[in-house]
């Protein structure tokens, strides 16, 4: 039992955690996906498990997989959802640069002497 209400409030910081770098409150992740007043809150205080459709709507929004929200998967940190987000935002000009920065970085780590 102990080890259920361990991962319920692992799945709980994890939705709390994707909600927050998304920049929506609990409200606005409800109008987004359709629940009830409280329903987000009542994830992220690990009262009420998810289900399968819910967790799949907070994975599309919070744009992680559902494995990652149900801590199978740690492959993925926030920072670097954060990192994708902001990419997302920002102008075709500074993505470009973002990019052949990022190469010629990987490049020269590969490759030290150059």
């Amino acid at each position: 039992m102990a080890k259920k209400r361990q991962a319920s409030r692992e799945i709980a910081r994890r939705i709390r955690e994707a909600r927050k770098v998304s920049g929506l409150n609990q409200q606005e992740v409800e109008v987004e996906i359709g629940k009830a007043k409280n329903a987000v809150s009542r994830w992220e205080r690990a009262e009420v498990q998810i289900d399968a459709t819910d967790l799949g709507k907070l994975a599309r929004l919070f744009k992680v997989s559902s494995d990652w929200l149900l801590g199978i998967d740690d492959e993925v940190e926030m920072s670097e959802v954060e990192l994708v987000r902001d990419y997302r935002q920002a102008s075709p000009a500074l993505r470009a640069a973002t990019l052949a920065g990022l190469q010629a970085g990987l490049r020269m780590e590969r490759d030290p002497s150059g």
